[in-house]
């Protein structure tokens, strides 16, 4: 680390979604949308999808991508067909509503429970993986390492906008592959 300067020093800005950031709920919204299928067909309404930020402009912005997402081709607007959908803003007290993976307890519980079930979901797909990289590369990878090089490579990617790195490791189909084990 010696040496190492961070990309944010002399920045006066902070706390804004990032381009990436948006592209990255777009889509998660987008594969949202794939998967199910069946999730969006009924005619958008503000009580049947609700979609819910903070005050803080981020999350706001976080809640805008998303919802482009996830109602594009839904609407009349432009010739990506959006529609126009409400974000409803709750203040920053209320914050634990947003955030009841925190604060419940009966959810934590739960989370805690089917933790291992999720990982048992995850597992064949991670070998599958692993797999797929000691025979292209020759290396003895454990699912372990292909973990902490995925997540480099999300790093890599999200914060410094490098793809040809850790993330050059992967092929398309294994990166959607990871990015369902992450939306899991």
């Amino acid at each position: 680390m010696k040496g190492w300067e961070s990309r944010w020093k002399g920045r006066t800005k902070g706390g804004e979604l990032t381009s990436e950031g948006e592209e990255e709920l777009y889509n998660l919204a987008t594969r949202i949308k794939e998967r199910f299928q069946g999730l969006s067909d009924e005619e958008y309404h503000p009580y049947v999808y609700s979609i819910r930020a903070t005050q803080v402009p981020r999350a706001s912005a976080s809640a805008v991508s998303f919802g482009l997402g996830l109602l594009s081709g839904k609407g009349n607007l432009g010739p990506g067909k959006n529609r126009g959908f409400s974000v409803l803003s709750e203040s920053r007290a209320s914050d634990i509503c947003l955030r009841f993976f925190d604060t419940c307890e009966t959810y934590k519980a739960y989370r805690k429970r089917k933790e291992p079930d999720v990982e048992k979901q995850k597992e064949p797909i991670i070998e599958h993986v692993t797999a797929a990289l000691v025979n292209r590369y020759h290396l003895n990878f454990a699912t372990q390492d292909v973990s902490s090089l995925w997540f480099l490579c999300k790093q890599e990617a999200s914060l410094l906008n490098i793809t040809n790195q850790a993330c050059g490791l992967f092929n398309e189909a294994e990166v959607q592959f990871q990015e369902w084990t992450d939306d899991l």
